[in-house]
């Protein structure tokens, strides 16, 4: 397979001088010890980084740090070491050594800060890799910002040193260094792939020709040159290829032609989907909203449809009594509401400990005895500890919405949910519906050859239900009780009462766009949709993480949960995108917004190579990601809110500039009562 640019060579081979040809007046990892090693042939170097007050420096350390730098300035550090001491800035612009290429070894976490802003200024950010034996944090955190434009090699955890996996990688690494004792065996195993072996150190004949025989790339001990001479002999002596040699490496490395975006769009946006994904969906929704107002778009919405996390946002402005032409003062209440309950959701799942302790205590109060109490006592427990999260739920629910009913007039509000026992979809509606189909209200049923019929896909819920009920019951899995459905005699079985769960069983949006029955009568053929997807990937964990799942029945049970649920979620999505094609911007029938995840056809990781936009677009979902239900911090819910209208503007107004993007940011942080701080968060991916 091709590996990353960073290892292309015009042999195949990549030989890494370590710290440069360092001797008595040339110190290792200086600017002189480099130089002199580039001028002796080398092109790939490694270079060990210290952090300083507020930047970086290349020098020796085998733990990544010395005592007392961190609060030294570059000036004080020369003066201590006793020579010029190059900040990693300086090497990697350093106009001597144009076309090298750098390892940079991290090996202290509190370097992170500084790596990431020398990276994102450095023209040389496409001639990197970053290395982090005992961090893994630091190495996702690097392809997390910068993507595939910076290589990454794997740490101890996944290869890195003794060429074994302890633990899966969350994604691929570029290149994998081991020491040489394990080079054969890592080369066997890892070499064949996209990632390269290198051992280090290698010093002498002897030493390179076992790494060249068992496939690795060899780290070389000051710039030997008798392995030069060896390597030259045999024709493996590499250098840069020529196409690579004069490029320049900005993150912009070429200027990309811009559709221009129509002023209004030919077809308004007449439904708008908001997604799941607890509090990501949440915040993904406000954000979406927010840009839909301050863009014009929001007067033309006529139906807000809601699953899971986005049911926060459409409980809160269909509730009776909110304005809601000007929604954004409710959604900046319901954002500051959401983001107080960071500690009582932390506290919320306490009760699930309690079946735990006593599982650990029954050996020493039964001491060795054989009693049911063994099964008996945990069970209940765990059945006690679900009911008081369900009813730690509904009271931060009931907190946020308190006693907010359904208006019946204005646009319409639907909350999807899906029925425990019958698996048919639920609904949620707030607004007018004397235009739905009855059968769909659960009003009546319509006679057929055979009998009654019963409804072909779902209904509404009937009854004095709230808002929170709403939210509660597009929220229940696992472990919350949803609202509680009446019995309705006249429609038989069907009509048989059941406890409703998360609106996503049945699908990403239920089926409210494919099948319509609950829009009614659009002001064209076809209404347009706005789809905001909030939900990630279902992942499957590493190989210890699948072998103790085998043991546990509840752990595989609820792998073939998410794995149905994503089943589910893939084949909405795909639905979905084969409702975006159209023939002219603007006319799209739906424009389909990720917000934790990439859309693999819109290509945005490829393009994040020379478009800063997509960049931080792409940081900013791996974020999102990141946001579970116990991550409710500042910084989590405004990222997301960041990258939802980020990714609106990049996917409605057609790769708007840099500009026209930090507009939208200021205009939503108006409308949300936040102002600068969306900004902040932007110029930090």
């Amino acid at each position: 397979m091709k590996p990353h640019p960073w290892f292309e060579s015009t042999t195949d081979l990549v030989v890494m001088s370590h710290h440069g040809r360092a001797d008595a007046k040339a110190h290792a990892g200086s600017l002189e010890a480099l130089r002199a090693a580039y001028l002796a042939g080398y092109r790939w170097f490694q270079v060990d980084v210290v952090p300083i007050k507020k930047d970086l420096v290349s020098m020796h350390a085998v733990f990544g740090w010395r005592l007392g730098y961190r609060r030294m300035t570059r000036e004080q550090v020369s003066r201590r070491a006793g020579y010029q001491v190059p900040t990693l800035a300086e090497i990697l612009d350093d106009p001597v050594m144009r076309d090298a290429r750098w390892n940079i070894e991290v090996k202290s976490r509190s370097a992170l800060p500084e790596l990431i802003e020398v990276l994102k200024l450095t023209k040389a950010v496409s001639r990197v890799m970053v290395s982090a034996p005992g961090h893994p944090k630091i190495v996702r955190e690097v392809r997390e910002t910068f993507g595939t434009l910076v290589a990454v090699a794997a740490p101890v955890h996944h290869g890195g040193v003794f060429g074994r996996l302890f633990l899966t990688p969350k994604f691929d690494h570029d290149g994998m260094q081991v020491f040489r004792w394990f080079g054969r065996g890592a080369g066997a195993r890892h070499g064949r792939g996209r990632v390269r072996v290198q051992s280090w150190t290698i010093d002498g004949p002897g030493q390179l020709d076992e790494c060249l025989a068992a496939g690795c790339h060899p780290v070389v001990k000051d710039s030997d040159d008798a392995l030069r001479e060896r390597l030259e002999s045999i024709g493996r002596w590499p250098d840069v290829p020529p196409a690579m040699q004069r490029r320049t490496d900005t993150i912009e490395l070429e200027p990309r032609p811009r559709t221009p975006v129509p002023p209004s769009p030919a077809r308004p946006i007449e439904v708008l989907m908001l997604g799941g994904g607890g509090w990501r969906g949440a915040f993904g929704s406000i954000g979406s909203v927010a840009y839909l107002r301050a863009t014009g778009s929001w007067q033309h919405i006529r139906h807000v449809v809601a699953i899971s996390g986005g049911s926060f946002v459409a409980a809160a402005l269909g509730a009776d009594g909110v304005d809601d032409e000007q929604p954004s003062p409710e959604l900046a209440r319901l954002a500051r509401r959401m983001m107080a309950l960071r500690w009582p959701m932390r506290l919320a799942f306490l009760p699930l400990l309690i079946p735990v302790g006593l599982l650990v205590a029954m050996p020493f109060v039964l001491q060795g005895r054989w009693s049911l109490l063994w099964l008996l006592v945990p069970t209940v427990s765990l059945f006690v500890g679900r009911w008081i999260v369900s009813l730690e739920w509904r009271w931060m629910m009931r907190g946020l919405f308190r006693r907010a009913r359904p208006r019946a007039h204005g646009r319409r509000y639907v909350v999807c949910a899906t029925g425990r026992s019958s698996a048919r979809p639920y609904f949620f509606v707030g607004g007018d519906v004397s235009d739905l189909d009855p059968g769909a209200r659960g009003a009546s049923i319509a006679s057929g050859p055979g009998g009654p019929v019963e409804e072909r896909w779902g209904r509404m819920v009937p009854g004095d239900w709230t808002w929170a009920d709403a939210v509660v019951s597009s929220t229940a899995l696992p472990w919350v009780n949803g609202f509680r459905t009446e019995a309705d005699p006249t429609l038989g079985s069907a009509g048989a009462a059941e406890r409703l769960i998360d609106g996503g069983v049945v699908g990403i949006f239920g089926r409210q766009w494919f099948e319509q029955t609950l829009l009614g009568p659009g002001t064209g053929d076809t209404p347009r949709t706005l789809a905001i997807d909030t939900g990630r990937k279902h992942r499957t964990g590493g190989r210890w993480t699948e072998r103790l799942m085998g043991f546990l029945t509840i752990g595989m049970l609820s792998r073939w949960v998410q794995i149905a649920l994503d089943a589910s979620f893939r084949k909405e999505i795909e639905r979905a995108t084969r409702a975006e094609a159209a023939a002219d911007p603007g006319q799209e029938l739906m424009n389909l917004v990720r917000v934790a995840e990439t859309d693999a056809g819109d290509h945005h990781e490829i393009l994040a190579l020379r478009d800063e936009v997509l960049r931080r677009l792409e940081h900013g979902r791996c974020i999102v990601r990141r946001f579970g239900l116990s991550g409710l911090t500042r910084r989590n819910c405004l990222t997301t809110i960041v990258v939802a209208v980020v990714a609106c503007t990049v996917d409605i107004e057609h790769e708007p500039s840099a500009d026209v993007v930090r507009y939208r940011l200021e205009q939503v942080g108006r409308e949300l009562q936040m102002p600068g701080e969306l900004e902040r968060i932007w110029d930090e991916l």
